[in-house]
């Protein structure tokens, strides 16, 4: 790994270290949204979307920094990630200029579906056992391999999930407080 590489990626994972502290905070304020974490709950709320394409927004840079400037080959878990988030880019950008709640549930889906693979990429990067083979033809990654940790858990997927997890609750936060 080129020092570059090696200081963003330490880079993105310390600001996933710090948007995980910030999903529980949300999920907190989000149950206490009537009482102690209301503050917290409306400022989600009010830009939850924004936040989302943030970090649908972020997620694509990320995504394309590792496979385009260090040449980490993309594994097929992690193509099922791009497919999830990309789309997210469009559908919230269409969303910031005006809301409209059926794009807002097609990228909870996506996030929902993004953050189940990205959950089971990390499993096996960690050592699980696949429940389907992936990466095994020729030319491909193992969906096992691990480019680098940090923290002693943030992996690619690690980020990944920490991305979906994130449009998730300010989507969820936002769609609460508009009823």
């Amino acid at each position: 790994m080129t020092p570059v590489v090696a200081s963003v990626t330490y880079i993105l994972a310390a600001l996933s270290v710090a948007l995980d502290v910030a999903i529980v905070i949300v999920i907190i304020s989000i149950i206490l949204r009537h009482g102690a974490g209301k503050p917290v709950f409306l400022f989600i709320a009010r830009h939850g979307v924004l936040i989302a394409f943030i970090a649908a927004f972020a997620s694509l840079g990320g995504s394309l920094f590792y496979s385009e400037f260090a040449g980490f080959v993309p594994c097929t878990l992690c193509w099922i990630q791009r497919v999830c988030m990309y789309p997210q880019i469009v559908l919230l950008g269409f969303t910031l200029r005006r809301y409209d709640a059926k794009l807002v549930l097609s990228s909870l889906i996506l996030s929902g579906l993004g953050a189940l693979v990205a959950g089971y990429n990390q499993y096996l990067q960690f050592g699980g056992n696949p429940l389907v083979p992936c990466g095994t033809g020729p030319g491909t990654v193992s969906c096992a391999q691990r480019f680098f940790v940090e923290f002693g858990y943030m992996t690619i997927p690690m980020m990944s999930l920490t991305a979906f997890a994130l449009i998730g609750v300010a989507l969820v936060a936002e769609r609460i407080h508009r009823g």
